[in-house]
């Protein structure tokens, strides 16, 4: 479909409540460290896991059970996320999970009990689960519709290049230095990555529920409806100030709701 604005109809642009900072302004700069950073934490370290213990000494029998318990986060995490994922905000939720990972991590490196290294290694799997979770669809909230799908594949990217490039940096560190210092890299990764979440944005979560709410002449957070703007698409065309749709010159039903949401999704 193709959207046409009437002549000298500007666009306003989606300004976020936090801190005022423009959404629709360029995530790059955030977002490739964040998902450079992100794999040695949610990748590398679950691999390493088993190697960790036995670099500490604990038996292979040990360390297996610990990679197994480290599992049960892909299979729980996403269960916990379709629970919470629309409830906190996105950066919330990105640094909550970054502050369980060096706690639940740094225990795992420290900690001799088997049993409390199996609750650290099932903690880790949780939170490393939701935080790949949170961070996707942060990314995805914070580029516009139309290039949404090839600038997410392309954030991603970069964090198959920062899993290759950590599991090749931090292996020797095991080796030669320790598990505690090679983990102190990782929680570093995780702290940086929570002070770029604070300088971020927020997303756009649930967006269109709050621009359908909005009540003529407004789209929410986007700003008030441009007079005259029409939107056009195929024999459709659409007046958001009237909430009229027209098909080919006649009128088409629409309940006030429904209006309200298809200017959202028009103006995104």
């Amino acid at each position: 479909s193709r959207v046409l604005l009437s002549p000298g109809a500007p666009v306003a642009p989606v300004v976020s409540r936090a801190a005022g900072k423009r959404i629709n302004a360029s995530p790059w700069p955030r977002l490739v460290p964040l998902f450079l950073l992100s794999p040695l934490a949610t990748v590398t370290f679950p691999l390493l896991m088993g190697a960790v213990l036995t670099v500490r000494g604990f038996q292979l029998s040990d360390a297996l059970l610990s990679v197994g318990l480290s599992n049960i986060g892909p299979a729980v995490g996403p269960t916990a996320a379709s629970a919470i994922v629309d409830r906190v905000d996105r950066r919330l939720a990105l640094c909550l999970c970054a502050v369980t990972l060096i706690a639940s991590g740094g225990a795992f490196v420290v900690l001799e009990s088997r049993f409390w290294l199996g609750a650290a290694a099932i903690v880790f799997g949780i939170a490393s689960i939701l935080y790949v979770t949170a961070i996707n669809l942060y990314a995805t909230e914070l580029f516009p519709p139309r290039s949404r799908a090839g600038s997410s594949a392309l954030a991603w990217s970069f964090n198959r290049v920062g899993a290759a490039a950590s599991l090749l940096a931090l292996v020797p560190v095991l080796r030669q230095q320790g598990a505690p210092e090679m983990f102190a890299i990782i929680a570093c990764s995780l702290l940086v990555s929570i002070v770029l979440l604070l300088a971020s944005p927020q997303g756009r979560r649930r967006q269109a529920t709050a621009w359908a709410r909005a009540g003529p002449g407004r789209t929410g957070q986007g700003g008030p409806v441009s007079p005259g703007k029409v939107f056009s698409f195929g024999p459709f065309r659409f007046h958001p100030q009237q909430r009229r749709l027209e098909r080919d010159g006649a009128q088409v039903p629409l309940p006030p709701g429904d209006a309200g949401l298809l200017t959202a999704l028009l103006d995104a």
